[in-house]
């Protein structure tokens, strides 16, 4: 399913151009790595402030 939305935002130019193994690797690893830090107390705020943020980076 990732693949399939990465693949449309960048036929509809809302995301850029480039390997879509790499664009979901990069996407998972940064929900990955939030979710650690959250559970590990290494980001001390709500999940829900956080919500957003990793949205837009991804």
């Amino acid at each position: 399913m990732l693949m399939k939305i990465l693949r449309l935002g960048q036929k509809q130019c809302i995301s850029r151009e480039m390997d879509l193994q790499l664009a979901g690797s990069m996407v998972m690893g940064t929900i990955m790595q939030t979710i650690f830090y959250l559970k590990n107390g290494r980001i001390a705020v709500n999940y829900n402030a956080v919500i957003d943020e990793v949205c837009e980076t991804c």
